[in-house]
């Protein structure tokens, strides 16, 4: 399961492993990172429950990043899933975002500077980073996370939800609408077609705090409960995208590329399936 969270800095626990985070990146020599560079592996352990997730049976690992964001309310927090046919290649593009973007590779699998990158595998790219890559044989499922782009007003065409809801749920008529203000992001050429999330919340004008960006994946036993509760911290939103396995939530089975959302101040509650939430391949031995 991949789970992203926006994060408003005004606690001890969110500060501290901010501060860890940042020392981690500096100590990479690259930008551009990948869950199977050598530096990435070698921090695995550091990153590993870096903020404990207080409930039993979860294991999160954190993405090496926490970029300070914008405090100025003038952006937008947007998400999407692009499928990629077998030998689908998307062209050297260049990331012209503010903060940046993650991929995480849903399903199939993509060739990406060497490397095959398969379910659980992902790519942070810091903004006007130019980057390539090619879906192998299979295809691939990539589930792209933009913490702020340029807020294109009230108008952007798809409902911005204000209380839980899964992809699952009636009300969530489609996740596939036209958004100008995501076009310009979305990789485009033949045998790529994406599908846009449902809500595109405007950044919290917050001046007297830091803005955080958190990123991580979670190893969650089969049958773990995870009850009601709320991010109290959160002045955004949490949600969380399925990688493998399956969780209930909402009366609902949800499986590979469905995910919840919660908007901050929101209780909500899931249990996993019998099979877990096993941990991807790529996650393993490396």
């Amino acid at each position: 399961m991949a789970v992203s969270t926006l994060v408003f800095s005004e606690h001890e626990e969110r500060d501290v492993a901010a501060a860890k985070l940042d020392k981690l990146a500096q100590s990479i020599s690259s930008k551009v990172l990948c869950s199977r560079d050598p530096d990435v592996l070698a921090a695995k352990p550091d990153l590993t429950d870096l903020i404990p997730a207080h409930f039993k049976g979860v294991t999160r690992w954190f993405l090496p990043i926490a970029p300070l964001m914008p405090s100025d309310g003038n952006g937008r927090f947007s998400a999407f899933t692009s499928c990629y046919a077998p030998g689908a290649t998307v062209t050297p593009q260049r990331l012209d975002v503010s903060i940046g973007a993650v991929k995480v590779v849903v399903s199939g699998s993509i060739q990406y500077r060497g490397h095959s990158l398969t379910a659980g595998d992902w790519i942070w790219f810091p903004a006007g980073e130019t980057y390539e890559y090619t879906a192998e044989h299979l295809g691939a499922v990539l589930f792209t996370v933009l913490p702020c782009v340029e807020d294109a007003g009230d108008n952007i065409g798809l409902p911005v939800y204000e209380t839980f809801v899964t992809s699952r749920d009636p009300k969530v008529t489609s996740a596939t609408v036209s958004l100008p203000h995501l076009a310009q992001y979305a990789e485009t050429g033949e045998g790529i077609t994406h599908s846009f999330f449902p809500f595109a919340p405007r950044m919290p004008a917050n001046p007297n705090k830091d803005g955080r960006f958190f990123a991580w994946l979670a190893h969650i036993a089969p049958g773990t409960d995870v009850p009601g509760h709320i991010h109290e911290l959160e002045r955004l939103a949490d949600y969380k995208l399925v990688i493998n396995g399956s969780i209930i939530s909402n009366g609902r089975e949800l499986t590979a590329g469905d995910w919840i959302w919660a908007p901050a101040g929101t209780a909500y509650s899931f249990t996993v399936g019998g099979k877990g939430n096993p941990p991807p391949g790529a996650e393993g031995e490396g």
